[in-house]
């Protein structure tokens, strides 16, 4: 009887003890909690304010209650306009609070599952799939969420999560282009290894190459090289990647073609060289430089 009288006495006696030790793990819990939602609430009021929810000084309003009164047209306006650069934890914070993701049309260009695709934002990609949002859903031109991945800088992670959905390299624009045709350096060697064709043609003839020669990406001509691009392919006027670089003007690009091999004496379908291509867009343009560039062809 001594032995449970003594240990009723020591839980009598514990029990402040034990009361103290969990109010102070729930104060340490919730400043934790305050901490990690501090940059949230910061980004959140810069949003509101940004978009003329709220005035006055950070903090001055609740959120929460501003998010009832605009309703859900309001925060879906939010939403959308937050979607292209906010993080995934306040783009949750306004779902939470009343937006609707199934609700928010392509308002101007894009959807918010292509916002996300076309910002490699892996994170934003899979919770707009969560509502069911349309991964087959195109851009107004044909570009898929692998198309608009691509140009920024796609890897496999998002790339399985893209092709899981029904997805293809393969797939093709209105101008029949490929996501390779307007992949960055970064996203090259990932649509490659995906089995993408590296020097398949648009409704141009043009292959990747072409393209990235006459939109002067240069670091996407190098690592389409490297891949096996072919430097001799021609488009449907008889052209090569360096007659289309040769009406840029990015010296860059054509020194990269030559190095790979480019043939300077090519001529296209109106028996014009690179060097006769350089020599109109100087002409047309009146831009200096196509002189020392003519000088290279």
């Amino acid at each position: 009887m001594s032995g449970d009288r003594s240990f009723r006495v020591f839980l009598f006696r514990m029990i402040p003890v034990l009361l103290m030790v969990s109010f102070v793990g729930w104060c340490t819990h919730n400043n934790r909690s305050r901490q990690a939602s501090a940059p949230i609430q910061a980004e959140l009021n810069e949003l509101f304010m940004s978009n003329g929810l709220i005035d006055g000084p950070p903090g001055s309003q609740n959120l929460a209650e501003v998010a009832r009164k605009i309703g859900q047209p309001g925060m879906n306006r939010l939403l959308y306009a937050a979607a292209s650069g906010a993080s995934l934890p306040s783009l949750q914070w306004i779902v939470d609070h009343g937006a609707d993701p199934r609700n928010v049309g392509a308002m101007q260009d894009l959807t918010l599952l292509q916002m996300a695709a076309k910002a490699t934002r892996y994170d934003q990609v899979a919770y707009w799939l969560s509502f069911d949002l349309d991964p087959l859903q195109r851009t107004r031109d044909g570009s898929s969420l692998i198309h608009l991945a691509a140009g920024t800088g796609l890897d496999e992670r998002l790339l399985a999560l893209l092709a899981s959905k029904g997805l293809k390299v393969s797939d093709v624009t209105t101008q029949g282009r490929t996501a390779m045709h307007l992949a960055s350096a970064k996203s090259i060697p990932v649509l490659v290894r995906a089995g993408a064709d590296i020097n398949a043609k648009d409704s141009e003839g043009r292959t990747p190459l072409h393209q990235a020669a006459l939109e002067e990406r240069n670091e996407a001509v190098t690592e389409l090289l490297k891949q096996g691009a072919s430097v001799f392919a021609v488009d449907s006027k008889g052209r090569t990647p360096l007659h289309l670089a040769a009406m840029g003007r990015s010296d860059a690009v054509v020194d990269t073609l030559l190095a790979a091999g480019a043939m300077k004496a090519s001529r296209d379908q109106d028996n014009l060289t690179p060097r006769d291509l350089a020599m109109q867009s100087r002409n047309r343009q009146r831009y200096s430089g196509y002189r020392d560039l003519a000088e290279k062809l």
